[in-house]
């Protein structure tokens, strides 16, 4: 009965996240009085191109980064199959709330393909959203450092920014240092207090979570050997990042609007993104956009908000062309290898068998 009731409340929330969308859309269109449509009738095209593009190499980035992370368990496999899985689970996440529905297509059919390997693909799968998340604090506090060093009376004249740069700043350290805790957790725990700490939780909390953060915490640890795929993961996550700011930067200078500069548009395409890590709607679509045209409405005020509230809007359009692309891609997958049926010679004989050792 319990079981019945969780997944009720379970469908619930998603119906509700769903419905959620759409609503944080409308929302944020009718308080900018926003013109989607009109905004793109007078865009430069070959700009908007440019940001699609930037978003579509996410996602080329985002599969060899996760390539990265199977290779660092034991996992080879080709980028192409990696790249389809991407954008088929990124066409899972807009259809429900929370990354994670798209996270548990990509791992279910990779462990098809690997039969024995599901453990090692599913610590890879958890491990590569960690460091991704990662990459986008560390981005948005990069950017936003950036920003403030280039024009270092931005944190006086404009305290939502610097409001911003502490979030992404606090998440950006706060990330290293689970991070950290996980490479070399092994260490910590020689400290008597972490032991104690440790074992205290592990008998209070299920058995089920206490083994997968074992699990999770060896597979990490994996990392502090391969230290140069560690590195270059954690550069793949912010340059992915950052090729979404570029891409919010790009749609806003097609649209026509020069009143802000490429390291606000940085800052609220981090931030942003920061906010959809609340699994409230699929993909964040809605909730991104709202948290973008607050952000800038608090900049600019009312002035030119019309054009600035249709910026986010068109980026989510962006990222739905590439998501709805992911249903190709997940038509495409393909089922569950099979082991190779063995040839005669493999089959043994009798005097096969005899000679054996």
């Amino acid at each position: 009965m319990a079981t019945g009731r969780q997944r009720l409340l379970s469908l619930t929330l998603r119906l509700l996240g769903i419905l959620l969308a759409p609503l944080l859309l409308w929302w944020t269109v009718s308080r900018t009085a926003a013109s989607p449509l009109d905004a793109l009738a007078g865009a430069r095209w070959p700009l908007v191109l440019g940001a699609l593009l930037c978003v579509g190499m996410t996602h080329v980035l985002g599969a060899w980064r996760w390539g990265l992370s199977l290779a660092v368990q034991g996992v080879p496999c080709t980028w192409f199959l990696l790249w389809r899985l991407t954008l088929a689970g990124t066409f899972l996440s807009q259809l429900i709330p929370g990354a994670v529905s798209g996270d548990v297509l990509k791992l279910a059919c990779l462990s098809r393909q690997h039969p024995g390997k599901g453990a090692e693909i599913v610590m890879s799968g958890l491990i590569d959203r960690i460091l991704g998340v990662t990459g986008l604090f560390l981005a948005g506090m990069l950017g936003g450092l950036t920003l403030v060093a280039l024009q270092p009376r931005t944190l006086t004249d404009e305290p939502v920014i610097g409001l911003a740069l502490l979030i992404v700043t606090a998440g950006g350290l706060a990330s290293l240092l689970a991070l950290l805790l996980l490479l070399h957790h092994r260490l910590l725990l020689r400290l008597r207090l972490a032991a104690h700490l440790t074992d205290w939780l592990a008998r209070r909390l299920p058995h089920s979570l206490v083994a997968l953060t074992r699990r999770l915490c060896d597979a990490a640890a994996s990392y502090a050997s391969h230290p140069g795929q560690l590195v270059a993961v954690l550069l793949i996550s912010v340059l992915i990042h950052a090729l979404l700011g570029a891409a919010f930067f790009l749609l806003g200078r097609a649209l026509g609007e020069h009143a802000h500069g490429f390291g606000t548009y940085f800052l609220a395409m981090q931030l942003g993104n920061a906010v959809t890590l609340v699994p409230a709607t699929p993909g964040g679509l809605g909730l991104r956009d709202a948290v973008q045209a607050a952000f800038f409405q608090s900049l600019s005020g009312s002035d030119g908000m019309t054009l600035l509230g249709s910026i986010p809007v068109i980026h989510s359009l962006l990222v739905l062309f590439w998501a709805l692309l992911g249903a190709l891609a997940l038509a495409s997958l393909p089922t569950a290898s099979k082991p190779p049926a063995p040839s005669a010679s493999q089959h043994d004989s009798p005097g096969c068998a005899a000679h054996r050792t």
